[in-house]
């Protein structure tokens, strides 16, 4: 999610209108497709000083990163999610990475000409709720850390992110790590990571440091999942939808939580109407 900021118009009728944030230049190219056999181009996005790219990113993906969005929350034509595109991006000077998600909005209208409206849809999903055990997360406080979400660099293979106010989590070798996370937090990065989207049902509202492990197994079919809702694969998404990480779930369990399988209807983000190509740089 993330879609409007509502706006007090009574003592404000004579204001400014808040600027629209925008990249000081942009280069957005179809991307080249796969070359040779077996050959695989990661998708990516990358924060540099000054600069942002994307690379082998469907439409999809960059509305899903502009918006704030998990790939479930966003709907339309079958070519969204397949055409691919490469962005590279100079940020206005004193520019900061939490700003970057509204630049992609304006770079989404004035170069796909993007129309979208909101709507609800009912999902099959996994609710996060207080399980029988008791519960011995570590409650701490938020920092004054501004808002804004960083993917970091990793070697080990896996993902760490950083989510503002001292909010962070990595996932890697099979360890799950949270600091400063609330439970809204960890039902989307869960989602992330799951064949259903999970949705808070906790009625906890502090923050919290964990510590999750799990088998091999269940990390590694936790990162196919993730790479295969990235890339759009929905094959690869059925198979995987059949299999479930056991060992995350019972992580889960030890610390007085518990995922259970439910409905709940969730905002959406319909595209109308986009370019398939570009508008020139």
């Amino acid at each position: 999610m993330k879609f409007a900021l509502a706006i007090l118009l009574t003592p404000m009728l004579f204001a400014q209108a808040p600027k629209r944030l925008e990249f000081e230049v942009a280069s957005v190219r179809p991307a080249l497709p796969n070359q040779g056999k077996g050959a695989q181009t990661p998708a990516a996005a990358q924060t540099y000083p000054g600069q942002f790219r994307l690379t082998y990113l469907t439409l999809k993906d960059i509305v899903q990163r502009a918006y704030g969005l998990q790939p479930y929350q966003v709907l339309g034509p079958e070519w969204t999610t397949m055409e691919r595109y490469d962005i590279i991006a100079t940020l206005p000077e004193g520019a900061t990475a939490a700003q970057v998600p509204q630049m992609l909005q304006s770079l989404l209208e004035d170069r796909f000409s993007l129309k979208t409206h909101k709507s609800q849809k009912e999902f099959a999903v996994y609710e996060l709720e207080r399980g029988k055990r008791p519960f011995t997360l570590t409650e701490v406080q938020p920092t004054d850390e501004p808002e804004g979400i960083q993917v970091l660099p990793i070697q080990t293979g896996g993902l760490a992110m950083k989510m503002g106010r001292g909010a962070s989590f990595t996932f890697t070798q099979g360890k799950f790590d949270g600091k400063g996370m609330s439970m809204n937090m960890l039902a989307s990065i869960s989602s992330q990571f799951l064949s259903l989207p999970a949705v808070n049902r906790t009625s906890l509202d502090a923050f919290y440091d964990y510590h999750l492990e799990l088998e091999p197994e269940d990390f590694g079919l936790m990162m196919s999942t993730a790479a295969s809702k990235r890339l759009a694969a929905a094959d690869a998404l059925e198979r995987l939808a059949s299999m479930t990480p056991a060992s995350y779930f019972d992580a889960l369990d030890k610390v007085g939580l518990k995922m259970a399988k439910g409905k709940a209807l969730l905002d959406v983000l319909n595209i109308d109407d986009a370019k398939k190509m570009p508008t020139e740089n």
